[in-house]
């Protein structure tokens, strides 16, 4: 019989590839984040999926008793965290943001338009992996960016990192967010409309679009876009706000 460890306790394990997922850093991650109020009683793995050598999706199904006594099972999509930027471009103080447009088939929709994004992964920094998307999304090259231009945007300002649970009924994933504020000139800012990006070898085939920034929300229906723009559009207010105080003290 297979056996973890998930917060002192013993969790029998079955299913598919289980000595492979238990291994997986995309497995440890999750457990290591569980909550003592739940015990985790036994946990079935139902199917790991292996992209280029290393675990990318596991679905598993936990049998769980909470702090209150009730026993429940849970099916989990595991799939880890990932970064998404909001890009932010001034050309002749006008505001402006990028849009990536690809394929997701999980959704139905062929072009389904959306701020850059990515997977975080493992042993790299969520920043490092904002600018491996905008480098691969936008061919915008880390030598080119200037840091100080660049933050996170986190729900609530005490937080210590960024981030969201986009569907936390049934998925781990959560999404720290960034944004990146750049000066651009016209012909900058037209080299970005219709640029054809992405990596072949990953399957990606993004065409890139250039839209005033208050339009996103008329333009998106994407969770984590929507939630970066309204949170950039916070912070601007602010720092407008304190700005103002400042003046007035």
């Amino acid at each position: 019989m297979i056996t973890t460890t998930i917060n002192r306790n013993k969790v029998k394990i079955s299913g598919e590839r289980p000595r492979k997922a238990l291994a997986s850093h995309l497995f440890r991650n999750w457990a290591s984040q569980i909550d003592p109020y739940f015990t985790v009683r036994s946990i079935k793995f139902q199917s790991v999926d292996v992209i280029r050598g290393a675990i990318k999706f596991i679905k598993l199904k936990a049998y769980v008793t909470d702090g209150d006594g009730r026993s429940f099972s849970s099916v989990v999509f595991l799939r880890g965290g990932s970064v998404a930027i909001l890009v932010i471009l001034n050309c002749e103080g006008e505001l402006y943001t990028v849009l990536v447009s690809q394929r997701r088939f999980a959704v139905g929709k062929p072009n389904l338009l959306e701020i850059p994004a990515g997977t975080i992964e493992a042993g790299s920094s969520s920043w490092n992996n904002a600018l491996r998307e905008l480098r691969e999304e936008l061919g915008i090259a880390e030598s080119e960016m200037d840091r100080s231009s660049a933050g996170t945007l986190r729900v609530r300002d005490e937080d210590a990192t960024a981030g969201l649970y986009p569907s936390p009924g049934a998925c781990d994933e959560y999404i720290e967010l960034y944004f990146y504020e750049v000066k651009i000139t016209r012909k900058g800012l037209d080299s970005f409309q219709g640029k054809q990006t992405g990596l072949a070898a990953e399957n990606e085939h993004i065409t890139l679009s250039v839209v005033p920034l208050d339009d996103l929300p008329k333009l998106v229906n994407d969770g984590k876009s929507l939630a970066a723009y309204y949170m950039y559009k916070r912070r601007i207010r602010a720092k407008r706000e304190l700005f103002s105080r400042e003046r007035s003290a």
